[in-house]
């Protein structure tokens, strides 16, 4: 049963700005040292970035309800890779939610396209 369903849009050129004049505590504020090593290594960081960043979103609003303390962004991990197969890693306030929720899978799809990224989530209660 889906127990919640996100869906995020991130223009690629405004990540590409943020990391013009941003310091590197702000990519830390956002992701996790494996998401920045996984993205930094790609052709187009600032479109991969985007992607990621497009899936906390996705997940975040998945997870969200009335009863949902605010997350940190470190809480939502995504892994694998970024123009493939994703894997998520739920910690801290955000595995609560899922863990309230009844959550046994993430469904997570990503798409890019003029220069945009997007994501969608699907989280489904466990058997």
């Amino acid at each position: 049963m889906v127990v919640g369903l996100g869906v995020d849009l991130f223009d690629v050129a405004r990540m590409e700005a943020e990391f013009r004049h941003a310091d590197p505590a702000f990519t830390r504020h956002l992701f996790t040292e494996d998401e920045i090593a996984r993205c930094e290594g790609q052709r187009r960081p600032a479109q991969q970035f985007a992607l990621c960043f497009a899936a906390k979103e996705a997940i975040a609003k998945a997870l969200a309800g009335d009863d949902c303390l605010p997350l940190s962004w470190s809480d939502i991990d995504i892994r694998g890779d970024p123009g493939g197969e994703h894997d998520v890693v739920l910690h801290g306030r955000a595995r609560a939610r899922a863990d309230s929720l009844g959550v046994g899978r993430v469904h997570l799809s990503v798409a890019r396209a003029r220069g945009v990224a997007l994501a969608s989530v699907v989280l489904e209660s466990s058997p």
